[in-house]
């Protein structure tokens, strides 16, 4: 190496990355959804009627297709996510 390089820390750091392919590199993966996402329509509409937890719970894991056995935190956490209020 010689001692330019060596003096300039910004070519000693591309000098670094291109030996050893530390290059930025695009991510080709899509983000985790969550398995609630598939029945978010009809949660909404269960807690806009007024629905409690544990009538979402029983809905999602009897009625819905397909059927979920979530815990009721999980329930809770994703409700907050949601543009809804309860009534």
């Amino acid at each position: 190496m010689s001692d330019s390089s060596e003096s300039d820390p910004a070519s000693l750091l591309d000098e670094v990355r291109r030996r050893h392919g530390i290059a930025k590199h695009v991510r080709h993966y899509k983000a985790r959804t969550s398995k609630l996402e598939r029945h978010r329509e009809a949660i909404v509409k269960l807690v806009r009627a007024g629905a409690s937890n544990a009538e979402i719970q029983t809905y999602l894991r009897s009625m819905a297709k397909p059927a979920l056995d979530i815990h009721h935190t999980t329930l809770l956490r994703y409700i907050r996510t949601l543009p809804v209020e309860r009534p």
